[in-house]
Protein backbone atom coordinates (compact mmCIF):
# COMPACT_ATOMS: atom_id res chain seq x y z
CA UNK A 1 0.00 0.00 0.00
CA UNK A 2 1.39 3.37 -0.97
CA UNK A 3 1.73 6.18 1.55
CA UNK A 4 -1.18 8.60 1.59
CA UNK A 5 -0.81 12.34 1.82
CA UNK A 6 -4.02 14.23 2.46
CA UNK A 7 -5.11 17.80 1.86
CA UNK A 8 -8.69 17.49 0.56
CA UNK A 9 -11.78 15.64 1.72
CA UNK A 10 -13.26 13.90 -1.23
CA UNK A 11 -10.95 12.46 -2.89
CA UNK A 12 1.23 10.06 29.37
CA UNK A 13 4.83 9.33 29.34
CA UNK A 14 5.54 6.06 31.20
CA UNK A 15 8.04 3.25 31.60
CA UNK A 16 8.39 1.48 28.28
CA UNK A 17 6.28 -1.70 28.13
CA UNK A 18 7.61 -4.51 25.97
CA UNK A 19 6.17 -7.40 24.07
CA UNK A 20 7.91 -10.07 22.07
CA UNK A 21 7.73 -9.93 18.31
CA UNK A 22 6.29 -7.74 15.53
CA UNK A 23 2.82 -9.35 15.58
CA UNK A 24 0.55 -6.33 14.94
CA UNK A 25 0.01 -4.22 11.84
CA UNK A 26 -2.15 -1.15 11.19
CA UNK A 27 -4.61 -0.23 8.45
CA UNK A 28 -5.11 3.51 7.93
CA UNK A 29 -7.96 5.71 6.74
CA UNK A 30 -7.96 9.50 6.64
CA UNK A 31 -10.10 12.42 5.51
CA UNK A 32 -9.93 16.19 5.69
CA UNK A 33 -12.43 18.93 4.85
CA UNK A 34 -12.22 22.71 4.69
CA UNK A 35 -15.41 23.10 6.76
CA UNK A 36 -18.13 25.71 6.34
CA UNK A 37 -16.40 28.91 7.48
CA UNK A 38 -12.78 28.86 6.26
CA UNK A 39 -11.51 29.71 2.79
CA UNK A 40 -8.41 27.52 3.01
CA UNK A 41 -7.64 24.15 4.52
CA UNK A 42 -4.66 24.53 6.86
CA UNK A 43 -4.79 20.92 8.11
CA UNK A 44 -2.48 18.23 6.72
CA UNK A 45 -2.47 14.48 7.30
CA UNK A 46 -0.29 11.62 6.12
CA UNK A 47 0.03 7.90 6.69
CA UNK A 48 2.38 5.17 5.50
CA UNK A 49 1.72 1.49 6.01
CA UNK A 50 5.28 0.67 4.93
CA UNK A 51 6.77 2.83 7.68
CA UNK A 52 3.93 2.19 10.18
CA UNK A 53 3.18 5.77 11.11
CA UNK A 54 0.52 8.42 10.71
CA UNK A 55 0.37 12.11 11.51
CA UNK A 56 -2.14 14.97 11.66
CA UNK A 57 -1.15 18.66 11.82
CA UNK A 58 -3.40 21.71 12.27
CA UNK A 59 -1.73 24.86 10.97
CA UNK A 60 -2.31 28.33 12.35
CA UNK A 61 -1.56 31.87 11.22
CA UNK A 62 -2.73 34.35 8.61
CA UNK A 63 -2.35 34.42 4.83
CA UNK A 64 -2.02 30.66 4.35
CA UNK A 65 0.90 30.48 6.80
CA UNK A 66 -0.88 27.72 8.71
CA UNK A 67 -1.06 25.61 5.57
CA UNK A 68 2.67 26.15 5.00
CA UNK A 69 3.51 25.20 8.60
CA UNK A 70 1.42 22.02 8.74
CA UNK A 71 2.67 20.80 5.36
CA UNK A 72 6.29 21.52 6.28
CA UNK A 73 5.86 19.59 9.54
CA UNK A 74 4.43 16.55 7.79
CA UNK A 75 6.95 16.66 4.93
CA UNK A 76 9.92 16.63 7.33
CA UNK A 77 8.49 13.75 9.36
CA UNK A 78 7.75 11.78 6.21
CA UNK A 79 11.36 12.12 5.04
CA UNK A 80 12.81 11.16 8.42
CA UNK A 81 10.63 8.06 8.75
CA UNK A 82 11.42 7.00 5.19
CA UNK A 83 15.13 7.16 5.97
CA UNK A 84 15.18 5.74 9.51
CA UNK A 85 12.38 3.15 9.55
CA UNK A 86 14.43 0.46 7.74
CA UNK A 87 17.16 0.81 10.40
CA UNK A 88 14.79 -0.21 13.22
CA UNK A 89 13.26 -3.48 12.12
CA UNK A 90 11.59 -5.23 15.09
CA UNK A 91 13.19 -8.37 16.51
CA UNK A 92 12.03 -11.12 18.87
CA UNK A 93 14.25 -9.87 21.70
CA UNK A 94 12.38 -7.82 24.35
CA UNK A 95 15.65 -6.11 25.27
CA UNK A 96 16.27 -5.10 21.65
CA UNK A 97 12.70 -3.82 21.40
CA UNK A 98 13.11 -1.78 24.58
CA UNK A 99 16.40 -0.32 23.36
CA UNK A 100 15.00 0.53 19.93
CA UNK A 101 11.93 2.23 21.42
CA UNK A 102 14.19 4.38 23.60
CA UNK A 103 16.21 5.37 20.53
CA UNK A 104 13.07 6.09 18.51
CA UNK A 105 11.59 8.33 21.19
CA UNK A 106 14.87 10.26 21.34
CA UNK A 107 14.86 10.62 17.56
CA UNK A 108 11.26 11.82 17.60
CA UNK A 109 12.08 14.55 20.10
CA UNK A 110 15.01 15.66 17.94
CA UNK A 111 12.93 15.67 14.76
CA UNK A 112 10.14 17.66 16.38
CA UNK A 113 12.61 20.25 17.68
CA UNK A 114 14.12 20.54 14.18
CA UNK A 115 10.65 21.03 12.71
CA UNK A 116 9.97 23.67 15.33
CA UNK A 117 13.20 25.46 14.41
CA UNK A 118 12.42 25.45 10.69
CA UNK A 119 8.91 26.80 11.13
CA UNK A 120 10.07 29.40 13.66
CA UNK A 121 12.87 30.63 11.39
CA UNK A 122 10.56 30.74 8.39
CA UNK A 123 8.05 32.77 10.38
CA UNK A 124 10.77 35.21 11.45
CA UNK A 125 12.04 35.60 7.88
CA UNK A 126 8.60 36.03 6.37
CA UNK A 127 6.94 38.61 8.58
CA UNK A 128 4.02 38.76 6.19
CA UNK A 129 3.26 35.13 7.06
CA UNK A 130 2.12 36.24 10.50
CA UNK A 131 2.46 34.07 13.61
CA UNK A 132 3.13 30.77 11.85
CA UNK A 133 2.67 27.50 13.71
CA UNK A 134 1.07 24.08 13.78
CA UNK A 135 -0.14 21.40 16.15
CA UNK A 136 1.03 17.81 15.78
CA UNK A 137 -0.26 14.36 16.69
CA UNK A 138 1.69 11.30 15.58
CA UNK A 139 1.41 7.53 16.02
CA UNK A 140 4.22 5.13 15.11
CA UNK A 141 3.80 1.36 15.47
CA UNK A 142 6.92 -0.53 16.47
CA UNK A 143 6.83 -4.22 17.49
CA UNK A 144 3.27 -4.04 18.84
CA UNK A 145 3.99 -0.78 20.66
CA UNK A 146 2.46 2.55 19.77
CA UNK A 147 4.84 5.50 20.11
CA UNK A 148 2.72 8.65 20.39
CA UNK A 149 3.92 12.24 20.12
CA UNK A 150 1.88 15.42 20.32
CA UNK A 151 2.09 19.18 20.60
CA UNK A 152 -0.98 21.42 20.84
CA UNK A 153 -4.68 20.63 21.04
CA UNK A 154 -5.07 18.08 18.27
CA UNK A 155 -5.90 14.73 19.82
CA UNK A 156 -5.32 10.99 19.78
CA UNK A 157 -8.03 8.66 21.07
CA UNK A 158 -7.93 4.90 21.58
CA UNK A 159 -11.17 3.04 20.88
CA UNK A 160 -11.82 -0.50 22.11
CA UNK A 161 -15.02 -2.48 21.84
CA UNK A 162 -15.02 -3.36 25.55
CA UNK A 163 -13.83 0.03 26.83
CA UNK A 164 -15.26 2.56 24.41
CA UNK A 165 -13.28 5.69 23.60
CA UNK A 166 -10.51 7.26 25.69
CA UNK A 167 -8.44 10.35 24.93
CA UNK A 168 -4.79 9.36 25.38
CA UNK A 169 -3.25 12.79 24.78
CA UNK A 170 -3.66 15.85 26.96
CA UNK A 171 -4.52 19.14 25.27
CA UNK A 172 -1.84 21.81 25.44
CA UNK A 173 -4.38 24.59 25.74
CA UNK A 174 -5.21 27.49 28.01
CA UNK A 175 -8.63 26.08 28.76
CA UNK A 176 -7.22 22.69 29.79
CA UNK A 177 -4.90 24.46 32.22
CA UNK A 178 -7.94 26.19 33.71
CA UNK A 179 -9.75 22.85 34.05
CA UNK A 180 -6.76 21.26 35.81
CA UNK A 181 -6.64 24.17 38.25
CA UNK A 182 -10.39 23.67 38.83
CA UNK A 183 -11.14 27.24 37.83
CA UNK A 184 -13.79 26.11 35.36
CA UNK A 185 -15.69 22.89 34.68
CA UNK A 186 -15.49 20.82 31.50
CA UNK A 187 -19.02 21.95 30.62
CA UNK A 188 -18.03 25.61 31.02
CA UNK A 189 -14.95 24.97 28.89
CA UNK A 190 -17.08 23.90 25.93
CA UNK A 191 -18.64 27.36 25.76
CA UNK A 192 -15.56 29.38 26.70
CA UNK A 193 -14.54 32.11 24.24
CA UNK A 194 -10.83 31.27 24.66
CA UNK A 195 -11.04 27.50 24.35
CA UNK A 196 -8.92 27.37 21.19
CA UNK A 197 -5.85 29.15 22.59
CA UNK A 198 -2.95 26.66 22.64
CA UNK A 199 -0.10 26.79 25.14
CA UNK A 200 2.26 24.75 22.95
CA UNK A 201 2.65 24.67 19.17
CA UNK A 202 5.40 24.04 16.66
CA UNK A 203 7.02 27.20 15.32
CA UNK A 204 5.68 29.82 17.69
CA UNK A 205 8.72 29.83 20.03
CA UNK A 206 12.41 28.90 19.70
CA UNK A 207 11.97 25.74 21.81
CA UNK A 208 9.17 23.20 22.09
CA UNK A 209 8.51 20.29 24.44
CA UNK A 210 6.51 17.45 22.86
CA UNK A 211 4.68 14.89 24.98
CA UNK A 212 5.77 11.36 24.06
CA UNK A 213 4.34 8.13 25.42
CA UNK A 214 4.45 4.42 24.62
CA UNK A 215 1.39 2.14 24.70
CA UNK A 216 0.96 -1.56 24.02
CA UNK A 217 -1.23 -2.07 20.95
CA UNK A 218 -3.69 -4.96 20.89
CA UNK A 219 -5.58 -6.66 18.09
CA UNK A 220 -8.75 -4.66 17.45
CA UNK A 221 -7.50 -1.34 18.82
CA UNK A 222 -8.51 1.71 16.81
CA UNK A 223 -6.56 4.93 17.21
CA UNK A 224 -8.31 8.11 16.10
CA UNK A 225 -6.27 11.25 15.39
CA UNK A 226 -8.12 14.52 14.82
CA UNK A 227 -7.96 18.30 14.82
CA UNK A 228 -10.15 20.50 16.99
CA UNK A 229 -12.41 21.13 14.01
CA UNK A 230 -13.85 17.71 14.85
CA UNK A 231 -13.42 17.45 18.63
CA UNK A 232 -14.97 20.88 19.28
CA UNK A 233 -18.23 19.87 17.56
CA UNK A 234 -18.50 16.09 18.01
CA UNK A 235 -18.33 14.58 21.49
CA UNK A 236 -15.94 11.79 22.45
CA UNK A 237 -18.83 9.35 22.91
CA UNK A 238 -20.26 10.24 19.50
CA UNK A 239 -16.89 9.62 17.87
CA UNK A 240 -16.49 6.28 19.62
CA UNK A 241 -20.00 5.10 18.77
CA UNK A 242 -19.74 6.08 15.11
CA UNK A 243 -16.43 4.25 14.76
CA UNK A 244 -17.59 1.10 16.57
CA UNK A 245 -20.91 1.01 14.71
CA UNK A 246 -19.05 1.18 11.39
CA UNK A 247 -16.00 -0.88 12.29
CA UNK A 248 -16.23 -2.80 8.98
CA UNK A 249 -16.23 0.44 6.96
CA UNK A 250 -14.05 2.99 8.70
CA UNK A 251 -13.84 5.25 5.67
CA UNK A 252 -17.62 5.63 5.88
CA UNK A 253 -17.27 6.35 9.61
CA UNK A 254 -14.85 9.19 8.86
CA UNK A 255 -17.22 10.69 6.32
CA UNK A 256 -20.02 10.50 8.87
CA UNK A 257 -17.91 12.31 11.47
CA UNK A 258 -17.00 15.09 9.06
CA UNK A 259 -20.60 15.47 7.90
CA UNK A 260 -21.73 15.73 11.53
CA UNK A 261 -19.16 18.44 12.31
CA UNK A 262 -20.23 20.38 9.22
CA UNK A 263 -23.90 20.02 10.14
CA UNK A 264 -23.07 21.68 13.47
CA UNK A 265 -21.46 24.67 11.82
CA UNK A 266 -18.14 23.46 10.43
CA UNK A 267 -16.43 26.50 11.94
CA UNK A 268 -12.91 25.17 11.30
CA UNK A 269 -11.07 22.77 9.03
CA UNK A 270 -11.89 19.18 9.97
CA UNK A 271 -9.38 16.33 9.79
CA UNK A 272 -9.72 12.81 11.14
CA UNK A 273 -7.54 9.74 10.65
CA UNK A 274 -7.90 6.25 12.08
CA UNK A 275 -5.39 3.43 12.46
CA UNK A 276 -6.91 -0.02 13.06
CA UNK A 277 -4.75 -2.76 14.61
CA UNK A 278 -4.78 -6.38 13.44
CA UNK A 279 -2.78 -9.44 14.40
CA UNK A 280 -0.42 -10.54 11.67
CA UNK A 281 -1.57 -13.83 10.11
CA UNK A 282 0.48 -16.93 10.90
CA UNK A 283 3.40 -17.32 8.58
Amino acid sequence: MLPHFGKTHRRSACATPTRKGPDIFLEYYGRTDVGRKREHNEDTFYFSKAESFCVVADGMGGRKSGEVASKLCVDILRKHFHYYAPKYRPTDSPEDVRRSITMLTTLLKDWIQKINNEIYQLGCQEAKQGNMGTTLVLLHLYASHGILAHVGDSRIYRIRDDEGIRQVTEDHSLINEEIKRKRITEEEAKRHTRKNIVTRALGTRPQVEPDIQVLLVEDGDVFLLCTDGLSDLVSDDEMGNIVLNNIEDLDFALGTLIDLANARGGKDNITVLVAQAFDLPDR
